[in-house]
């Protein structure tokens, strides 16, 4: 007969695997270990970045002259994720204002190249944010820190909007309520935020 810890284990094992109910995006707590620092990224941060979101992610992503662009125009824009003052990744939002919201759930906008009109200027509240790259190296501290700072103005009454163009993107966005887009093309997803949903 095998020891008690031993049946329980197996128990355990052997049970069928329970699907987790999405967390709350909107409901992240700030984390109680981690010494990942989040800050907006310095420009000559932004290099490194993309370099490790082309190794982690892969495809096409925005070159950097668009990445500049777009952090000139709303430096808000990307959070570099840092440990011992070493950079181990960051995530790049774009901040819509409503057109661009609209051209994003109509699929009429690349993202890789987005026009400015459609970029909320940095004095604006954005109208929708599109998670445009989430790359780290065992920063999840730092993405629970950037998710608790959503949570506040400007950016709290702005649903999120994403393509998973990995299975941890895929995975992120199940975990964290995102819902796909009925019907888009680009099999985008979105969270609603807690103050946007019909009570």
């Amino acid at each position: 007969m095998a020891p008690d810890a031993a049946i329980v284990a197996n128990a355990r094992y052997c049970a069928p695997q329970q699907k987790r109910a999405p967390r709350e995006l909107d409901r992240a707590a700030e984390p109680e270990f981690g010494a990942t620092t989040v800050r907006e990224v310095l420009p000559e941060e932004i290099a490194p970045l993309l370099a490790l979101a082309e190794t982690l992610i892969g495809g096409e992503l925005a070159s950097e002259g668009v990445i500049r662009r777009v952090v000139a125009w709303r430096p808000d824009s990307l959070w570099t994720f840092l440990r011992d003052g070493r950079v181990v990744g960051g995530l790049a939002m774009l901040m819509l204002n409503a057109q661009g919201r609209n051209a994003l759930l109509a699929a009429r906008m690349d993202t890789r190249d987005p026009p400015m009109e459609l970029v909320a200027r940095a004095e604006e509240n954005p109208a929708a944010i599109y998670l445009w790259a989430l790359a780290h190296l065992s920063a999840s501290d730092g993405v629970l820190k950037m998710l608790v700072r959503l949570q506040s103005p400007p950016y709290n009454r702005a649903n999120l909007y994403a393509v998973p163009y990995t299975m941890s993107g895929s995975r992120f966005q199940q975990r964290w309520g995102f819902r796909p887009v009925p019907g888009h093309p680009r099999q985008l997803a979105q969270y609603i935020r807690l103050a946007n949903r019909p009570h």
